[in-house]
């Protein structure tokens, strides 16, 4: 079974259309639980009359404490990290997981998409390739398996509201020799911080400070670690 944790913090009419794709494109058997982290009262009462498992914060607690929430309520052997902001398409579930059982050393595992930086890029796609061995990825959508989670743990709360705790994660799951690629024959389309916009109301200044000051933690905790050298 796989496990779908998506962290909420309203934007209904996203959360719908990212609950919808799941139901529609997703070949395995999964639950989901949705970590609702404060929600304004619209999105809150439509989302307790979802058929699923629903963990209520009062207050915003952040992407961190969510998903590491969720994660203590998962049962399956795969898990997936994502945000309410996507959209599956068909087949994503069988294709990553189809990677895990080849790669039995592949401990996390990301989808290509359009509006993101880096690597899982759709840009970077080439043909006959859907798979490539990467050292990062971005958490807006993640899967691991449960010997990833079991070794490497929950994220790390100091990251609060999110931004370098995908890093981080990476960097930690490296240490306990996992391996992590991109499943380059999995396309999910990603709206795109839809979260952080609304926070900080589209201050680019903002932003920045906030973004400035994950790096400052993560850079302090791995400055001396010989794998921070790695390209990024």
């Amino acid at each position: 079974m796989v496990s779908i944790i998506i962290a909420v913090k309203d934007h209904k009419d996203l959360t719908k259309v990212c609950l919808d794709s799941f139901g529609l494109y997703t070949d395995s058997d999964f639950e989901i639980i949705i970590v609702d982290d404060g929600s304004k009262e619209e999105t809150r009462n439509w989302l307790k009359s979802q058929p699923y498992t629903v963990i209520r914060h009062d207050e915003s607690l952040g992407w961190c404490k969510s998903i590491n929430d969720g994660l203590k309520e998962a049962h399956g052997d795969f898990i997936v990290l994502s945000n309410n902001d996507i959209v599956a398409t068909p087949h994503w579930d069988s294709r990553m997981l189809a990677h895990f059982y080849r790669l039995p050393e592949l401990g996390l595992l990301g989808p290509t998409s359009t509006k993101i930086e880096g690597r899982q890029s759709v840009d970077f796609n080439k043909e006959g390739i859907d798979f490539e061995y990467w050292g990062w990825l971005i958490f807006f959508f993640v899967m691991m398996n449960r010997a990833c989670l079991e070794r490497v743990g929950m994220l790390d709360e100091r990251f609060g509201l999110g931004g370098q705790d995908d890093a981080d994660y990476c960097m930690r799951a490296r240490e306990a020799n996992f391996q992590i690629g991109i499943a380059r024959d999995v396309y999910i389309y990603h709206y795109g911080s839809a979260t952080f916009r609304k926070l900080f109301q589209n201050s680019i200044s903002e932003s920045k400070v906030y973004a400035e000051s994950r790096q400052t933690i993560l850079k302090d905790k791995y400055a001396r670690n010989p794998l921070w050298k790695v390209s990024r």
